[in-house]
């Protein structure tokens, strides 16, 4: 088994690798002789062709550029990411050959489920087996976690943390709040990413161009043009973002050249310095509802600090091609300025490393998940429940028998409004009468304990068990024991088998039958009742609920299976993957 993480992003595509056994640190998978592709693709012939060679080679056709940011709405874009997924199968499938395959697939966070299907079912039909989707946030937070290349103290990453995942097509949020993916909250903005930038470049160097016209005709005609120079723009930026002071007063410049037919060979200029920059930063954009690019990223920058602002984040984590502009990372800074920010070094790989631990961790929970539902359903935490339950009754049905005495019998012959000579129906009202003193917690807080420590000291087998599947896992056993996980379990009710004698008892109590017989003046006097006739009381009710073949036993194991069942499947929810 191997496990893959398959980043296809708006710029930049890359795929990582973890093996089954031994170290968890995913290896990036070379694409052709690269880690990380350009996301462009196009035909030559029939066959699709991806990453650099659609701009080296002039004889490929149908070029494509951000299809995923346009995926949402555009057939077209769908048609493109199919076959750019063909392209990246057909590298994949020589490096990870002849191996089961579990993929996670990135994509951001605040696209909804709808979309996540048909985006893994369209990349899925490429020819990718075992593939789902993982928010491309969380996985840059798996990698800062596990790959450890960020120098993030252990500490830091226990506090309050927001990932932002900045790429061409989306900007993805996740905020954690305890280390733990299971805390993870994603959210994010779909139209807002470096590709606008993109656009915005090629828009100024053809409104520069003496050939204006002809260019924004071919681009018309041929827009696999327009998506080639746009690439050509894209790349110019990244120059410039790299070291924005060398370009403050020289425009950093390249030249793209397009080729529309036999008779049509045109050259554009694309160049950019500060002045540029500020001037495409601060335009309107209609797919910003006319706010400019910076407007919209301190909104959203806003947005995210006001949702996370009951439990304020100490560290941000910042990843996707675009966390390289300055005056991005300053925003951030200014937005949050009491958190440490922290930038991944090579950001085009970090979300494919995330993805490749995501398929690992989920893989490996799922299966711990399936086996400890498996040990449940196998009968033995039942059986030695059963087995262990003598152990319990001595201290827990005296505990239980007063309790049941003073709050539950007494208290009803008080409360009891109906027929008193309706035995049944004074039993009923007894029965709702003790399903009320287990819902209350402090009543049965004493008795509650006496649980706990039973399931400490008596089921050491079933922690034994539970330590052999969190070894296998490589879980921390902290995160299975017993003694957390008794904490929760409590009892809430039990079927009480009240028979006739223990209502005799009640009966034989002249006090206790006066009451019953109506003689309500007499009610003010119960809790002067003589001891004899609550101990006499407390005997019958004890003696009925030792047996640890009766009814009571019986119902008590059964809740104990329920209870400790429903807390254990509570923290398999809980536990995370220990990564060496």
């Amino acid at each position: 088994m191997k496990y893959v993480g398959i980043d296809i992003g708006d710029g930049e595509s890359a795929v990582s690798v973890v093996s089954q056994y031994g170290a968890m640190l995913p290896a990036v998978v070379p694409l052709g002789n690269v880690n990380s592709i350009r996301s462009i693709v196009g035909r030559l012939g029939e066959e699709p062709v991806i990453g650099d060679a659609v701009v080296l080679n002039h004889a490929v056709t149908d070029r494509s550029a951000r299809f995923k940011s346009r995926f949402l709405y555009d057939n077209c874009a769908r048609q493109d990411l199919r076959l750019f997924a063909e392209g990246l199968y057909a590298l994949l499938s020589k490096a990870l050959h002849d191996d089961e395959l579990k993929i996670a697939l990135g994509c951001p966070a605040a696209w909804k489920p709808e979309a996540r299907g048909r985006y893994a079912a369209i990349v899925a039909s490429a020819g990718f087996p075992n593939l789902y989707t993982v928010s491309e946030s969380r996985a840059a937070f798996l990698y800062a976690h596990y790959c450890n290349e960020l120098n993030i103290s252990e500490k830091l990453l226990r506090r309050p943390t927001l990932v932002i995942d900045i790429g061409s097509s989306t900007i993805d949020y996740a905020y954690i709040v305890d280390g733990r993916e299971r805390d993870i909250g994603v959210f994010g903005e779909v139209l807002l990413g470096g590709g606008l930038l993109d656009e915005l470049i090629l828009e100024k160097a053809v409104a520069e161009s003496p050939n204006q016209e002809t260019i924004r005709d071919v681009f018309r005609r041929f827009p696999s043009w327009k998506s080639y120079c746009e690439l050509i723009g894209r790349q110019l930026k990244e120059e410039y973002f790299l070291n924005e002071e060398r370009w403050a007063d020289t425009p950093c410049s390249t030249v793209a050249p397009i080729y529309a037919d036999a008779d049509t060979a045109l050259t554009l200029n694309i160049s950019l310095c500060s002045r540029d920059m500020d001037q495409i930063l601060d335009q309107g954009i209609a797919a910003l509802e006319g706010r400019s690019f910076r407007q919209a990223l301190r909104d959203t920058l806003t947005r995210a600090r006001d949702m996370t602002a009951e439990r304020p984040p100490e560290l941000l984590l910042v990843t996707g091609g675009a966390s390289r502009m300055k005056f991005f990372q300053n925003a951030c800074r200014d937005t949050f300025p009491q958190a440490t920010l922290a930038l991944c070094d090579e950001p085009e790989l970090s979300i494919a490393r995330g993805l490749g631990i995501a398929a690992r961790t989920d893989d490996m929970l799922g299966r711990f998940r399936g086996e400890i539902a498996g040990y449940f359903q196998s009968g033995t935490i039942k059986r030695e429940i059963e087995l262990q339950i003598p152990y319990l009754l001595p201290d827990y049905v005296p505990k239980t028998a007063q309790l049941l005495e003073q709050e539950g019998v007494l208290q009803a012959v008080l409360d009891f409004q109906g027929n008193s000579r309706d035995t049944e129906q004074f039993r009923r009202y007894l029965i709702d009468r003790i399903f009320a003193v287990f819902q209350n917690t402090e009543l049965t807080e004493e008795a509650d304990q006496i649980v706990n420590q039973w399931i400490e000291k008596r089921l050491t087998a079933v922690q034994d068990d539970l330590n052999d599947i969190c070894d296998r896992y490589m879980i921390d056993r902290a995160d299975m024991s017993l003694v957390k996980i008794h904490a929760e379990v409590r009892i809430t009710h039990l079927n009480i088998p009240l028979n006739l004698r223990v209502l005799a008892a009640i009966n034989q109590q002249p006090l206790l039958r006066k009451l019953l017989w109506a003689s309500k003046p007499l009610l003010k006097y119960l809790p002067k009742a003589t001891s004899g006739m609550t101990k006499q009381l407390r005997r019958r009710l004890t003696a009925e609920l030792s047996n640890p073949s009766g009814e009571f036993a019986k119902a008590l194991s059964t809740q104990l299976v329920r209870e400790l069942q429903q807390q254990i499947d509570v923290q398999t929810q809980k536990v995370e993957i220990q990564i060496q």
